[in-house]
């Protein structure tokens, strides 16, 4: 039998007060079932514990080891953490039309962890989330991630 598949479902916003916790924790309750019976691992994972100021490494991501060898102990606890998953459920706000700063910093900060990896996008918004939900998945896309269709 072989180990469990490792899902991250992360939730991006970094406001206060944020419902982006509530939501992918019901993501992540409305397919535990099934993904306990197909094998997989689930655990949320919340940007916002991370506590990451806009990207402050003096080297850019694609350029950092797939080991990763950040400066900054914030970079090393988010690289290692996201590098741990065999795959991902990212959830998404979309204020004002649009991909918030704090999640695009939080995907930037990144690069080999991603790589070719399966994601998902699941957004939410006053208007639905359409926006902020094409855009993260062009930049998921631009990252090399394997993005589902959603």
């Amino acid at each position: 039998m072989s180990a469990a598949k490792k899902v991250a479902v992360i939730a991006t916003s970094t406001r206060t007060p944020r419902i982006g916790t509530k939501v992918a924790e019901l993501v992540k309750d409305t397919i535990t079932t099934d993904a306990t019976t197909n094998g997989i691992d689930l655990n949320l994972v919340e940007v916002s514990s991370f506590r990451l100021p806009v990207f402050d490494e003096q080297i850019i991501p694609a350029q950092v080891p797939a080991a990763g060898d950040f400066a900054h102990e914030h970079s090393k606890a988010w690289s290692m953490e996201i590098a741990k998953y065999d795959a991902y459920i990212i959830v998404v706000p979309e204020y004002n039309y649009g991909l918030p700063g704090g999640t695009k910093n939080a995907i930037d900060y990144l690069y080999n962890e991603w790589i070719g990896k399966p994601i998902a996008v699941v957004s939410y918004g006053i208007m639905g989330g359409n926006s902020a939900s094409a855009q993260a998945q062009k930049t998921l896309e631009g990252m090399k991630l394997r993005v589902a269709p959603t």
